[in-house]
């Protein structure tokens, strides 16, 4: 199997000798067949299930081709896919334009669930190093991600890679990872990696009720500032009739020794369902009622 280059998926028949009629079958979008490929049909990645059955990614989302029926089942649709790679525990891991997606076969049936990057990143490969975390590779950087505690890393030029800029990453035998670049070539050992045991805890550095500024300070008044019994960091509790709608807090971290590295997770009980994932660069949780 292969692409082409004018979008479609070609299929080679090995019982017939090659550039005879019928040696190669092309497969492409059909706007009068629902089973055909999902249009715009530009692959960008395959993985091959079992001896029946090939997962396609394209610019047109994730779909499962059927050998034997010749028919293409769409999975995930109206996504445009970046990259498709299989874990180490079978798990398919579909990069996309806007995030990635994990999909685990649970009874037979695969359940595809986004994993929580910030800013939905461009995904150009995914890798797994010999203790599971992902090493995933962004237009933006590398991520890795620790799925047993959900701890997530972040890695650029700044930390010495080349810019990714392309999915052709691989694992060497000894367990190095290669990352081609448009400016050079990254090799990382992730066996080196290791994690700080202390944490870092955030701190609140700002409160904003109605779009104007919590102050516990004497002269808040005078500033049109909102008045608050004590200082933003000392504050145990603080309620807000209906007439509030808005409140949003800006939080940093105190540690200065990687501090655009930071990433925070915040999570509003009763309103957040999840915890909401970001970066140094957006230090803001906002809400509305």
């Amino acid at each position: 199997m292969g692409c082409n280059h004018g979008g479609g998926l070609n299929r080679v028949f090995l019982q017939k000798k090659y550039g005879e009629e019928g040696s190669v079958k092309i497969y492409g979008p059909d706007d009068k067949d629902s089973t055909s490929m999902i249009a715009p049909g530009w692959i960008s990645g395959m993985v091959p299930e079992n001896d029946s059955l090939l997962w396609v990614s394209s610019y047109g989302g994730l779909e499962l081709f059927h050998y034997q029926t010749e028919t293409f089942e769409h999975v995930i649709k109206d996504v445009e896919g970046s990259s498709l790679s299989r874990g180490k525990d079978g798990e398919i891991f579909f990069g996309t334009k806007r995030g990635l997606y994990e999909g685990r076969k649970e009874n037979g049936k695969y359940l595809f669930n986004k994993i929580n990057l910030p800013h939905d990143p461009f995904i150009t490969t995914v890798l797994q190093d010999s203790i599971g975390r992902l090493w995933i590779g962004t237009l933006q950087g590398l991520y890795c991600f620790n799925r047993t505690d959900n701890s997530l890393l972040f890695l650029n030029s700044d930390d010495g890679l080349a810019n990714l800029g392309g999915p052709r990453a691989t694992i060497t035998k000894e367990g190095l990872m290669l990352f081609p670049g448009t400016n050079g070539l990254s090799v990382i050992d992730p066996m080196s990696l290791t994690k700080r045991s202390t944490l870092i805890k955030p701190v609140i550095t700002l409160l904003k009720i109605d779009e104007v500024v919590a102050s516990a300070s004497y002269l808040g008044p005078q500033l049109g500032h909102f008045a608050i019994p004590e200082s933003v960091n000392s504050l145990d509790k603080l309620e807000l009739d209906h007439t509030h709608k808005i409140f949003s807090i800006e939080f940093a971290s105190m540690d200065l020794t990687a501090p655009i590295k930071v990433l925070y997770r915040h999570q509003l009980e009763g309103f957040d369902n999840d915890w909401v994932e970001t970066d140094s660069y957006h230090r803001t949780a906002a809400y509305q009622n």
